[in-house]
């Protein structure tokens, strides 16, 4: 009876270093599986920063540009306000110069000078 429960006793330690054997392994599954999915989680993150920042890049680029287009157009709104002022004071000067020159003369000597020629009032 004493060898029937020594190999009961080692049978027992046999399962129980089993027992432990199976529970180191779980844990080292467990553990590895962990880290496994925090490596995912922070691949997902590190993506999806990446995806923020290129969105944030892409628009700090297209109002770079909006800013530089209302850059060039006020410049040019300017440059074709001088162009219409020019244009309006050359307009207003030969517009001068033509009612100026189509005047009627009406000073005395001017109008002697045109009875003269056969062009006075009245004849």
């Amino acid at each position: 009876e004493l060898q029937r429960l020594r190999r009961a006793d080692v049978g027992a330690s046999r399962t129980e270093s089993c027992n432990v054997r199976d529970r180191e392994t779980e844990d080292k599954e467990r553990i590895e599986t962990n880290q496994t999915e925090q490596y995912e989680l922070i691949g997902q993150v590190r993506a999806q920063l990446e995806d923020y920042y290129a969105s944030l890049t892409k628009e700090k680029a297209r109002e770079e540009r909006r800013s530089l287009w209302r850059i060039q157009r006020m410049k040019l709104n300017r440059l074709r306000r001088a162009h219409l002022m020019l244009e309006m004071n050359h307009l207003n000067q030969e517009l001068r110069k033509k009612l100026e020159g189509n005047k009627k003369p009406t000073t005395s000597q001017e109008a002697q000078s045109d009875v003269q020629r056969g062009r006075g009032r009245g004849c």
